[in-house]
């Protein structure tokens, strides 16, 4: 399977990669109606910075989402470029893409052909 990212270095993503769906996942987005620029990885909306994610190129090809709100949360306060951000809540379906999670943290690495912002929002049938 191709993945939208460009940029995977080897081995990514990891072999212990799966695929599920979730029905209820977070993310932090631009306004409360998510759209195709909320769904870009660090090296697509140009946040990759090999200083500080040196050995996290892999992650950084992933999208994030998270399986409650504390996190997300917790960033909002910390960071402030992240406070006027929204918390959506939307769903991934294992037709989408790979992921690892831990803890809350899920990553997800994005077949090519998908489009996130139907995915999240609901606006297409699962395939099967």
């Amino acid at each position: 399977m191709e993945f939208k990212s460009k940029n995977l270095p080897l081995q990514c993503p990891p072999d212990n990669a799966t695929s599920s769906d979730f029905e209820e996942v977070y993310r932090l987005t631009e306004t409360d109606q998510p759209k195709e620029s909320d769904f870009l990885d660090h090296f697509e909306a140009d946040l990759f910075n090999p200083r500080i994610h040196k050995g996290r190129e892999c992650e950084a090809c992933a999208l994030s989402f998270y399986t409650d709100t504390r996190e997300l949360k917790r960033m909002q306060k910390k960071y402030p470029s992240m406070g006027e951000k929204v918390i959506s809540v939307g769903q991934i379906t294992e037709d989408c893409g790979i992921h690892t999670i831990k803890r809350t943290h899920i990553n997800l690495w994005v077949f090519e052909k998908t489009n996130m912002v139907d995915v999240f929002t609901g606006n297409i049938e699962k395939e099967g």
